[in-house]
């Protein structure tokens, strides 16, 4: 397994006995007979997919147990239920694509200009303060 440390491998360091950080590819057997091209190039490829499954199942252990230190287990009591999509069987009454074209087709004036000025300039802060004045400085009535 990963975790097995070979005694061969153990190095030495200040005293403190550390062993190296696992091969994976002394974990995989080596075939006995010389390969052709093809069969070479199989072996060395399902070889390649068990290292990046081990390095995955490795790394996605670590990654559980940092995060298992910060969310819960389950994701549901964080997240909530799922939002539902569009439902692309709803076909809406007449009655309202009627009200809706009625609505969308009828004519609206334009705005007209607000009082306030919306510059920054000394002419049109005193011109906003005299609109606020008359208004008793009264942002509500003003409105």
């Amino acid at each position: 397994s990963l975790t097995q440390v070979d005694p061969a491998n153990k190095r030495t360091r200040r005293g403190v006995s550390r062993s190296r950080s696992p091969d994976y590819r002394d974990q995989y057997p080596r075939p006995e007979r010389a390969l052709d091209n093809t069969e070479a190039y199989d072996v060395q490829k399902d070889l390649s997919n068990e290292l990046n499954r081990a390095r995955e199942k490795e790394r996605n252990q670590a990654d559980a147990d940092l995060i298992g230190k910060y969310l819960p287990d389950n994701l549901n009591l964080l997240l909530g239920p799922p939002l539902q999509g569009q439902d692309y069987s709803f076909v809406p009454p007449s009655w309202l694509l009627e009200t809706i074209e009625e609505v969308a087709g009828t004519d609206s004036p334009p705005f007209k200009k607000p009082p306030i000025a919306f510059r920054t300039d000394v002419e049109s802060l005193y011109k906003n303060r005299d609109l606020l004045g008359e208004c008793g400085f009264d942002l509500g009535t003003f409105l």
